[in-house]
């Protein structure tokens, strides 16, 4: 009976090594410094942040925010803003993701023309002739 139990002991050690190597396959080692700014993961169907849309349109990841505090290695305490206060600040660090700031994601709010949807303007595409 010991045989047994020492037998099934080792086929555990080792169905346990396998299944920790799949899981380590597919883990990325991520870590952030205080200052650096990061995207948390909102889970729409989950989430307590509601967006009023469907879950599929809804973004994956929130704006950045900038890491306050490392608790350990896995858990970051992000500063929300005020009106998000009412928010868990401490996220695990396969929530978040490095925000690289690119110019892209910046929109000049003075260019923006926004117009009245119900207003119908036609304009040429292009001047063909002058007459004179």
């Amino acid at each position: 009976m010991e045989e047994q139990v020492k037998l099934i002991r080792k086929r555990l050690a080792e169905a346990n090594d396998r299944q920790k190597s799949y899981a380590d396959a597919k883990r990325t080692p991520r870590q952030f410094i205080v200052g650096e700014k990061v995207l948390p993961r909102v889970k729409p169907n989950k989430s307590s942040i509601k967006f009023g849309k469907s879950f599929k349109l809804v973004p994956q990841y929130a704006r950045p925010f900038e890491v306050v505090e490392i608790i350990n290695l896995v858990a970051y305490k992000i500063g929300l803003t005020p009106t998000l206060a009412w928010l868990h600040d401490v996220f695990h660090v396969s929530y978040l993701k490095k925000y690289v700031s690119n110019i892209v994601h910046m929109i000049d709010w003075n260019s923006l023309q926004v117009q009245d949807p119900r207003v119908v303007m036609i304009e040429p595409i292009r001047v063909l002739e002058v007459r004179k």
